[in-house]
């Protein structure tokens, strides 16, 4: 950093900016990093010449975005000390204290918040500063309400007070309100906002009704003398708790699930409150959800609320198959727990809780398993997997020889059990035939144990080609549970819904490369620096596997600039063929600057030269203007007036809009924000390489100024192609 040595020093804050030249990918972008300060602003207090400093104030500082946030904080105010200057990448805390050191009167200052490491991101919170000339008393609120359950202390509300009187402040309770009170009742100059006063109720030996009282804070010497704040408590009678069904029982199949629920009822008047609580019961078959689901997770306790006339709702999941525990057996005697309700503050049964007695009795497996509704998926194994009836295999080059595929359809079973299916493309009076095969998929289910087996299923259909295309399928599912109930096929017919399934699958040969092949940029593509958006799009019979981005030089040559692979799911069928659309991003720093033509070429899965998109004419700049030959002189102006400016002069390597910014250094060496003078200059010219020129005028004698010069290029304003 430099500095002048004249009645005026100037300073030069130098800047340095580094281009990144990595390509970013679109799965890896990540979002600009945005300043999220809380408070937005705030206000000091103090009373003048008391010597006291109002309480100091916080500014939560966290990043709105995903990149990284590094910062620095200044404010140009003289009355404002920030602690800490700099932070990043993480959250932080920054202190703001008002110093008592100005006349009466209000005042306001910003405090600016600068990325340090991403150009441009900035933020800034107002303090408005309010010092009195008389020692003034205040309060933050005048009213309070509150309420509370017959024969209950309420929850405490707070109070703020704050007075500049030497003498402190006291508070009181006007005679006739026993049942109100705060803590404490007196206290110093400034009452720190962090430690309130207690405002208290107690409802202990009251009836239900309204009451009223007041509390006055005093301070000698203060404006006004004396506060009076109102209370009001309303007392309500207790809430009367009520848990139904109570007892629970439940009956279920071995094997199965069940998920009752309880409701937890408040029959208390219409304005009483009901807090509850429960904790999960030890047994591993038995847990409590406010969910409605048996997901989990079941965090205990669980907790909830009902206002009068209301209820809560607990589902009961209850399991025959616990987690890590041996499976509930039907023909024992039943199992059983005990459910307990706290509720401390509502009318209940002895010892404060209410208990619900549970019986669950596990009876023998007599229901065949059942496909899950909505769950059958299809998909073959070498493009991947899709949830439609429809199956389009990969066509051939050459259609007398195409590749065989494997074809996946997979359900969910409403229990555990084996795999049986039958598929054929015969319906003969609504109902399939199934010439195709049966498969059997002993999926872990012993047949002498009835133990195992699995509530997933998938079938496999092997060494399908294109001779099957052009036809519908016909299937249906069985499955023989673990407890001996032998599925069937009847009722596969068109007439249910429910049962009957289809698929079909399609197929095309695939003897062109890929057509109408686009190539689509930025509207201004006549003049491109930076990282930009390309579209690329294609049409093909079958899915196009990559775009190549080429550049053709003015010698007539190829240069790939940049390969994307394509994903299934970026292609469409249309019929038999695809439509394939992606969109990326392209670094043009990784070309040089000048006119180039730009193409994309389009590959398919089956034939090794690809398809053309036009060309389209562009020109990369992506050059910053260097700033050089940068002076400074000063001088009073006008002479005896005791103020100064100052011309500043620089160069640059190319044609370009200049500003300069400038600011106070404090003695700690902090900036203290910027002002931001004339855009471009007063040279006579705003697109000039050589003899720049800003003057800087009303500077006072005795300072330090930094300032900074940033120069684009004519005509254009993006930050990352200035130079300092």
């Amino acid at each position: 950093m430099q500095r002048i040595s004249l009645p005026v020093r100037t300073a030069l804050l130098a800047a340095v900016m580094v281009i990144s030249g990595s390509l970013l990918r679109p799965q890896h972008v990540l979002a600009a990093p945005v300043f999220s300060l809380v408070p937005s602003g705030t206000t000091f207090f103090s009373t003048q010449a008391s010597g006291i400093d109002p309480a100091p104030q916080t500014i939560a500082v966290s990043n709105g975005g995903s990149d990284t946030l590094d910062w620095q904080v200044a404010s140009a105010a003289s009355w404002v000390t920030l602690t800490p200057t700099t932070g990043g990448p993480g959250p932080a805390t920054v202190t703001v204290q008002a110093k008592n050191n100005l006349p009466a009167g209000t005042y306001t200052a910003d405090v600016y918040f600068t990325s340090t490491n991403v150009a441009g991101i900035t933020g800034s919170v107002t303090f408005t500063y309010t010092v009195n000339a008389t020692v003034v008393l205040s309060v933050d609120k005048t009213s309070y309400s509150f309420k509370a359950i017959m024969g209950k202390p309420g929850k405490d509300q707070f109070l703020t007070v704050q007075s500049g009187s030497v003498a402190g402040w006291t508070g009181a309770i006007k005679p006739g309100a026993s049942w109100l009170s705060i803590t404490p009742n007196n206290g110093t100059v400034y009452n720190d906002v962090t430690a309130p006063v207690h405002i208290k109720v107690d409802a202990t030996a009251l009836g239900i009704g309204t009451y009223t009282g007041t509390i006055t804070i005093s301070s000698a010497g203060a404006v006004p003398s004396s506060i009076d704040i109102t209370v009001t408590l309303k007392v309500t009678p207790f809430p009367i708790m009520e848990a139904t069904p109570r007892p629970l029982n439940a009956t279920i199949d071995e094997g199965r699930t069940d998920n009752p629920t309880i409701a937890i009822n408040n029959s208390g008047a219409s304005e009483t409150e009901l807090n509850w609580s429960m904790n999960q019961p030890a047994e591993p078959w038995i847990k409590l959800s406010l969910t409605g689901g048996c997901s989990g997770p079941f965090p205990s306790p669980i907790s909830g609320f009902a206002a009068g006339g209301r209820n809560s709702t607990v589902t009961v999941c209850l399991t025959t198959l616990p987690p890590a525990a041996p499976p509930l057996t039907p023909g024992g005697s039943p199992y059983t727990t005990t459910l307990t309700v706290s509720a401390p503050d509502a009318v209940l049964l002895s010892g404060g809780a209410d208990t619900i007695p549970v019986t669950l009795t596990v009876v023998s497996d007599v229901t065949k398993a059942t496909v899950t509704p909505n769950s059958v998926f299809y998909g073959h194994f070498d493009t991947g997997t899709f949830p439609v009836s429809k199956i389009k295999v990969e066509p051939s080059s050459v259609c007398g020889s195409p590749p065989t595929y494997n074809i996946e359809i997979s359900w969910t079973s409403s229990e555990y059990g084996n795999t049986r299916f039958k598929w054929g493309e015969q319906l003969v009076g609504g109902v399939p035939q199934y010439e195709r095969g049966t498969i059997l998929m002993p999926e872990g289910l012993d047949t002498l144990t009835h133990v195992g087996g699995t509530l997933y299923h998938t079938v496999t259909l092997s060494n399908i080609n294109y001779l099957y295309s052009g036809h519908t399928y016909y299937y249906a599912i069985a499955s023989d549970d673990r407890y001996g109930n032998i599925g069937d096929w009847a009722d596969h017919d068109q007439t249910n819904t429910a049962l009957f399934s289809s698929f079909e699958i399609t197929h095309s040969c695939d003897v062109s490369v890929p057509t109408d092949v686009s190539l689509q940029l930025p509207m201004s593509a006549s003049s491109l620096f930076g990282t930009i958006t390309v579209v690329m799009s294609a049409q093909d019979e079958s899915l196009v596997k990559q775009f190549d981005l080429f550049m053709k030089n003015g010698a007539g040559a190829d240069t790939l600039l940049q390969r994307y692979l394509v994903s299934p799911t970026s292609c469409t069928s249309t019929g038999d063929s695809y439509t394939c659309i992606i969109t990326v991003s392209f670094d043009t720093k990784l070309m040089t600057d000048g006119p180039a033509l730009l193409y994309a070429r389009a590959y398919d899965v089956i034939n090794p030269t690809g398809g053309d998109s036009p060309q389209v004419s562009i020109t990369v700049s992506n050059k910053v203007p260097t700033v050089s030959t940068v002076a400074a002189a000063s001088a009073e102006n006008p002479p005896g007036s005791g103020q100064w400016q100052t011309v500043i002069t620089w160069d640059t390597d190319s044609a370009s809009d200049s500003s300069v910014q400038y600011g106070l250094e404090e003695d700690d060496g902090a900036f203290k924000g910027y002002t931001f003078v004339q855009s471009g200059d007063d040279s006579g010219s705003t697109a000039i390489l050589a003899g720049h020129k800003v003057t800087l005028s009303g500077l006072l004698p005795g300072r330090v100024y930094h300032y900074m010069i940033t120069s684009c290029p004519t005509g254009l304003s993006d930050p990352n192609r200035c130079g300092h």
